[in-house]
């Protein structure tokens, strides 16, 4: 799939997981309006191992560190180990806070945030880097003040960044989600990534990301 594929599909499903499971992400728009912003980040974080994504460019020479520590496109970043790394992560970052002024902040969770906002700015809008890098701080120093609970952040950029390799799966090339062991999943259901059968599911996942958002949010606001 595409990036901003990837980021679109994040934010459907964080608007999913509100609309099923509120105790996971309150459907308030504050907390909901983040978690889509994040989820879409998360979704296509996997696609920093790629030199020649707009997303991974973002964050420049890191880039070619992870993509030749993970083996390339497709390789390391893509697989439910990497899945489960990134989710753990999360959880730690949430668990180590400080007190400032009577404010509880999460000071790695700034650096989970600012990364994922970074990498779903990117993919969507294409902004310069700067815009991007400086909305990314912005975000992410909100939500080392808002981030609920360690469970929120864990379930929104790791099901984000999950949701990535099941969307390439539907893809013709596949992805081996359990590397270094066999097989290569591959469900081709929207064939070449940037098929019309992609447009056409990205155009689906935007319907029910709107009809979600304003069941969920208007009727509160």
């Amino acid at each position: 799939m595409m990036g901003y594929s990837h980021a679109i599909s994040g934010a459907m499903a964080a608007s999913v997981v509100a609309a099923f499971q509120p105790a996971l992400i309150a459907p308030n728009p504050q907390t909901y309006t983040m978690s889509c912003l994040l989820a879409a980040g998360a979704a296509v974080m996997a696609d920093a191992d790629h030199p020649n994504a707009r997303a991974a460019k973002t964050f420049g020479p890191v880039v070619n560190v992870i993509g030749v520590v993970s083996g390339g496109h497709r390789h390391g970043t893509h697989t439910i180990w990497a899945a489960g790394l990134v989710a753990a992560a999360c959880w730690g970052a949430s668990l180590w806070t400080l007190q400032v002024a009577g404010v509880t902040i999460f000071p790695v969770g700034f650096l989970v945030v600012f990364i994922a906002m970074g990498l779903g700015l990117a993919a969507l809008t294409g902004l310069k880097r700067w815009i991007v890098l400086s909305v990314a701080a912005v975000v992410a120093a909100g939500a080392a003040v808002l981030v609920p609970d360690p469970l929120w952040l864990t379930v929104v950029v790791g099901g984000g960044y999950s949701v990535h390799l099941l969307g390439d799966i539907l893809t013709t090339k596949g992805v081996a989600v359990f590397r270094p062991l066999p097989p290569t999943i591959r469900v081709p259901l929207l064939g070449d990534a940037g098929s019309m059968r992609e447009a056409v599911l990205v155009a689906l996942m935007i319907g029910v990301w709107a009809v979600l958002t304003f069941t969920l949010i208007v009727p509160g606001m």
